[in-house]
């Protein structure tokens, strides 16, 4: 039996979406789970974007407060190293 065949895929690892370590695997779905658990943010309209670390949230947030508890959970998942912000207040 060959194993270095064109067809075969190397074992899939933690590090697969194109990040650094293991700890930056599913980092978008972390944090949108944390937000959606949270009950300061499971209504806001944040849309999550993560590679490598960076987050990026855009959206809309109905005040400061919220805006404030959305990039303060961002920022306390384990793996993130730089959170970009782009949340309008909607009111």
């Amino acid at each position: 039996m060959q194993t270095d065949s064109p067809l075969a895929r190397p074992p899939r690892s933690a590090a697969t979406d194109g990040s650094d370590s293991p700890r930056t695997f599913g980092l978008k779905e972390r944090i949108e789970t944390s937000l959606q658990q949270h009950p300061e943010t499971r209504r806001c309209h944040v849309t999550v974007a993560a590679q490598q670390g960076i987050v990026m949230l855009t959206g809309f947030v109905s005040s400061r407060l919220e805006r404030e508890r959305v990039v303060s959970i961002a920022w306390s998942t384990p793996g993130v190293t730089l959170v970009k912000v782009d949340l309008a207040t909607s009111r």
